[in-house]
């Protein structure tokens, strides 16, 4: 019988474990419970459009060379810049261009809306 002693590595955020080092920063820098990644615009802003469309893809493509992929895309109507979050930096890089700015963590134009079951409005806060 062997007995084998083998370095883990924990995320400071959510306490996953792994292997590998370098897997390890990759998912630090992406983990969802990164303070880092916790974008304010998500928290109800008012200021956030959302839009969907379809664009072509050469990643999604079919056997007759059609392929297309939903993409969603993030404005703030205060600043009317293009807004990407950390999900697309991890996953869909491609996707990203110089004309866009990542998410903030803070936002001076914040401002969040509720909904009040008891009134039945929303409600600003």
């Amino acid at each position: 019988m062997k007995t084998l002693q083998i370095k883990t590595y924990q995320c400071d955020h959510c306490g996953r474990k792994m292997f590998g080092a370098g897997a390890m920063g990759w998912h630090e820098k992406y983990c969802k419970c990164n303070p880092k990644n916790k974008h304010l615009c998500f928290d109800f802003c008012i200021n956030l459009i959302k839009t969907e469309k379809t664009v072509p893809s050469v990643y999604y493509e079919d056997d007759y060379g059609h392929g297309t992929v939903n993409q969603t895309e993030f404005t703030c109507k205060i600043t009317g810049k293009k807004m990407y979050s950390y999900r697309r930096e991890k996953q869909y890089w491609q996707f990203v261009t110089p004309d866009m700015i990542r998410m903030p963590l803070e936002c001076e134009f914040f401002k969040s809306q509720t909904y009040d079951l008891e009134d039945n409005e929303y409600k600003f806060l």
